[in-house]
């Protein structure tokens, strides 16, 4: 579908699309904020601002997709060219296509490259990441504190003695 006539409802379609809320919207496309909220509602139910929007949606969320799925893909083809050339000897050709030589085996290229594809594929976890069932009785207690001071951590960033006192408080609790 083209652009709505409207040119404010088209702004109004674009800023809701681009995350703004229907309100903000409303305003942003120079409506008064004035009723903003029950105005934006209104306008979202008319139908060919409701079709412009699922169509605005849909195209951005593609563009998304095919943007991430293209750079992911043009990343592992080239890792997996990257392997190849250093594992094996493969021509090296001038402009005309003629055979001037052979790449040369590349251990640390090759290393790398499997090494980034393999961490892609999941085939490699950290050493230090637990192995966990699920279950708190299956971790060691040092695993235990390790969690709970990252939980802390992540809750009181930069803040030591708030940290500090949220482990103190968990220690003291019945249930560990």
């Amino acid at each position: 579908m083209s652009a709505l006539s409207n040119p404010r409802h088209e702004l109004f379609v674009k800023a809701v699309v681009g995350g703004a809320s229907p309100a903000e919207a409303y305003i942003s496309a120079g409506f008064s904020a004035t009723g903003a909220a029950g105005a934006a509602r209104r306008l979202l139910q008319k139908v060919a601002v409701e079709t412009r929007l699922k169509d605005l949606q849909t195209e951005a969320d593609r563009s998304t997709l095919e943007r991430i799925s293209l750079s992911r893909e043009w990343v592992l083809e080239g890792l997996k060219m990257v392997a190849k050339r250093c594992m094996e000897p493969e021509p090296v050709r001038d402009s005309k296509g003629r055979e001037i030589g052979f790449y040369t085996f590349q251990a640390a290229g090759a290393n790398r490259a499997l090494e980034l594809l393999g961490k892609e594929l999941g085939m490699f976890r950290d050493k230090n990441t637990p192995i966990w069932d699920g279950r708190l009785e299956s971790l060691t207690a040092e695993q235990r504190d390790r969690i709970l001071h990252d939980l802390a951590e992540a809750e009181f960033p930069g803040d030591p003695d708030a940290v500090g006192k949220a482990l103190a408080a968990v220690k003291d609790s019945p249930v560990q």
